[in-house]
C-alpha cells in the first residue's frame, strides 16, 4: 500500500509536536507499506522518500494556492493509495484537492486526516478571552469543518479531542478514532542500576534528589504553559531550599530561561537524548497549569514512565492519559506550590515497595497500550480496513 504524508513538520528534528508523524510513518514502514512524505525538510533514510517543500511553512495565500496545485501534481505521478495529512491545516489542502480528482486530473484518493489535536479546542480552553481569540476559534472551526467533511477516517490522539470533534462537527462516531501518542521504547527505556549509579557519580548527583521537568520555552511570555509551570516551580524550589539542599531541579528544553531562578533550579537547554538524564533523576514533576493543553507535555510524561522514573503530576499533566490513576501510576498534585513541595517531600520519603508498585504500573501503560509501535499498529488496521 502506498501512502502520500503530508506534514509540515521538519523531519531532521523529531521532537515534540513532530515526534507522532515521525514514528507513526517510521513503524507504517516496518509493517510494509510504501510512504512518501511532503515536508518541510526531510533527513537521509533508507525506508521513507522525502519530497521537500517550502510552501508548507509559508503564508496561508502560497500555500493554499501553490500548495495546492503542488499537491495534485503530486497525487497524478505517485498514484498513493491513499493521503495522510497530520494537522487539520493539512486535512483542509488534502480534501481540497479531491475536487479536483472530478476535473480528471487523477483518480479520487481516499484521505485520511490526522488532527492530533484541535486549534479550536486550545483556543477555547488554553487562551483568555479576547477578540483575536475569538476570530483565532472562527478561521480553526471553517478549516477544521473542511478537513472533516472531504476526509474518509479522522484519527485523533486522544479520546477528549475525538469527543470534542464529535460534538462539535456532529460526526459520525465510527468516522473518528482514537490513535495515542506514545514512546519510542529503543530510545526510552530503564537502564542497568549499576549503570544509573556510575552516571550520578560521574555527573556529581552522588548526595543529590534530582528532580526532572521539561519545559521547552517559545518566549518569556507569561500565557506560555511552561513558563507558568517554571514560575511555580521556583516558588517550589526556593521553599524547599530552606528545608534541604540536597533537592535540585534540572529543567530540560530550549529557549529563553525565565527571570533568575533559585541556587537549586538549574536550566540545561535543549537536550537530543533525553535517556540518560532521566535514568539519574530520582522523579519527575509535571507541574502543568489546570486547563490548559500544555501542547507536547503528554509524550514527556510517557518518557518518564519509559524510563521507570517516578512522577509528579496535576490533573493536567495527565491530559491524554484516561488509565492513569492517582497513587497507581503517578503522584498527585494541585498546582498550589506548598502541595508540590509536599508531595516531593512525601515521594523521596515514600517506601521503596509502594514506590516501585507505581513505577512499574506506569510502565506497563508504555508496553500495552502507549507506544509507538502499538499505535501504528491501530493505524494499519485501518487504513486496512479504509481500502478493502
Amino acid at each position: 500500500m502506498k501512502i502520500l504524508l503530508l506534514s509540515y513538520i521538519n523531519f531532521e528534528q523529531p521532537y515534540g509536536s513532530h515526534i507522532r508523524p515521525y514514528f507513526l510513518s517510521k513503524y507504517l514502514h516496518e509493517y510494509g507499506f510504501d510512504i512518501s512524505v511532503v515536508c518541510i525538510k526531510g533527513e537521509k533514510s533508507d525506508y521513507l522518500n522525502f519530497i521537500e517543500r517550502k510552501w508548507l511553512n509559508s503564508h496561508p495565500l502560497i500555500k493554499y494556492g501553490c500548495g495546492l496545485i503542488d499537491l495534485c501534481k503530486l497525487i497524478q505521478k505517485l498514484d498513493p493509495d491513499v493521503v495522510l495529512a497530520h494537522e487539520s491545516t493539512n486535512g483542509l489542502l488534502a480534501s481540497i484537492s479531491r475536487k479536483f480528482s472530478k476535473l480528471g486530473l487523477f483518480e479520487n484518493k481516499p484521505v485520511v486526516v490526522d488532527f492530533h489535536g484541535s486549534t479550536r479546542f486550545e483556543a477555547l480552553y488554553n487562551l483568555p478571552s479576547s477578540v483575536s481569540t475569538d476570530i483565532l476559534i472562527t478561521i480553526s472551526s471553517v478549516i477544521e469543518k473542511v478537513a472533516i467533511s472531504g476526509s474518509d477516517l479522522i484519527i485523533t490522539a486522544s479520546d477528549i479531542i475525538r469527543n470534542f470533534l464529535i460534538y462539535s462537527y456532529k460526526i459520525d462516531i465510527n468516522k473518528v478514532f482514537t490513535i495515542p501518542n506514545g514512546v519510542s521504547t529503543e530510545h526510552f527505556y530503564p537502564l542497568p542500576r549499576t549503570r544509573i549509579l556510575e552516571l550520578r557519580k560521574n555527573m556529581g548527583f552522588n548526595d543529590k534528589s534530582v528532580i526532572v521537568m521539561s519545559a521547552p520555552r517559545r518566549s518569556l511570555d507569561s500565557s506560555d504553559w511552561s513558563i507558568k509551570a517554571i514560575k511555580v516551580m521556583y516558588k517550589v524550589m526556593s521553599r524547599l531550599y530552606n528545608l534541604r539542599q540536597d533537592i535540585i531541579l534540572l529543567v530540560f528544553g530550549g529557549g529563553p530561561i525565565p527571570y533568575s531562578p533559585p541556587p537549586n533550579v538549574f536550566f540545561t537547554g535543549f537536550v537530543k537524548d533525553l535517556n540518560i538524564f532521566l535514568n539519574i533523576a530520582d522523579l519527575a514533576i509535571a507541574p502543568y497549569p489546570e486547563n490548559m493543553v500544555c501542547g507536547g507535555a503528554r509524550n514527556k510524561v510517557l518518557e518518564y514512565f519509559a524510563c521507570k522514573v517516578p512522577v509528579i503530576s496535576t490533573m493536567s499533566g495527565m491530559f491524554g492519559i484516561p488509565e492513569a490513576k492517582p497513587y497507581v501510576h503517578y503522584i498527585p498534585t494541585t498546582y498550589d506550590p506548598e502541595d508540590i513541595a509536599n508531595k516531593i517531600l512525601l515521594t523521596l520519603d515514600m517506601d521503596s515497595e509502594s514506590l516501585l508498585n507505581i513505577i512499574d504500573n506506569a510502565y506497563q501503560l508504555i508496553i500495552t497500550k502507549y507506544n509507538w509501535k502499538k499505535s501504528a499498529q491501530i493505524l494499519r488496521d485501518k487504513l486496512i480496513t479504509l481500502l478493502k
